[in-house]
């Protein structure tokens, strides 16, 4: 469902589409919350100071591969705006394959030092082991992180802000069903909350994604550049 924007009254417009998107980064907030509930009641008081101990290091980098995601969404709307419908379906296939590359970078890297990121901060000897276990999942998911933000902009950008809160939504339930499921079934510990995490992040990237696919991959050269400046804009924003 698209919705143009660029007609009507502008409070009404931006109210109604912000209202929806208030209301995903609450949900967001909710299924993070119940991996808190969960591990501390079943994994006990260790477990649930090991997935607290990884907060600052995942929200750096997990707040940084948001805000680039996110960011490939604002040359989306500036196409759909344009109505220059060539150049949007140009900049979605652009900001899949960019998120893909982009995923990869950040990767690599933070999966294979994460128990030295631990380290550094000093984290305790007792709860390390859990820690690291929690944080290498949550790492390498970063791509299903991305490619459902990327997803969700590319729905925002082009008027729906609706879909992408039903989704979250129904994400949320599932990341309860999947926590009970890897942590107190499975019994995977603390790496099940974050296992648990990416696969409603999966479904939820794969559902929004048929909802607002394209099939046209041409770019223009300076597209890329474009893109990746307005997404690290966003990115530094994030961390702040």
């Amino acid at each position: 469902m698209t919705k143009d924007m660029t007609t009507g009254s502008s409070l009404k417009i931006i109210l109604l589409f912000s209202i929806p998107v208030l209301l995903g980064n609450l949900f967001q907030q909710f299924y993070n919350m119940v991996d808190t509930i969960i591990v501390g009641r079943y994994l006990g008081e260790d477990a649930l100071a090991a997935v607290g101990s990884t907060g600052c290091i995942m929200f750096l980098v997990l707040g940084f591969a948001t805000g680039i995601a996110q960011g490939f969404g604002v040359m989306i709307s500036h196409a759909f705006g344009a109505k220059d419908f060539r150049l949007l379906k140009h900049y979605v296939a652009l900001s899949l394959i960019l998120t893909v590359i982009v995923s990869a970078i950040l990767t690599i890297p933070t999966v294979a030092a994460s128990r030295l990121f631990l380290v550094w901060m000093h984290t305790p000897d007792n709860i390390l082991s859990m820690a690291d276990a929690y944080i290498k999942v949550i790492f390498a998911g970063i791509i299903l992180t991305m490619l459902y933000n990327v997803s969700a902009g590319i729905l925002r950008g082009i008027g729906d802000s609706k879909t992408p809160l039903y989704f979250l939504i129904i994400s949320s339930i599932l990341n309860v069903v999947l926590d009970l499921l890897f942590i107190v079934v499975l019994k995977a510990g603390t790496a099940g909350a974050a296992y648990a995490t990416y696969r409603q992040n999966g479904t939820l990237w794969v559902t929004n994604l048929r909802t607002g696919e394209t099939h046209d991959t041409g770019v223009s050269a300076d597209a890329p550049y474009h893109i990746c400046t307005v997404g690290e804009d966003i990115a530094v924003v994030q961390e702040q």
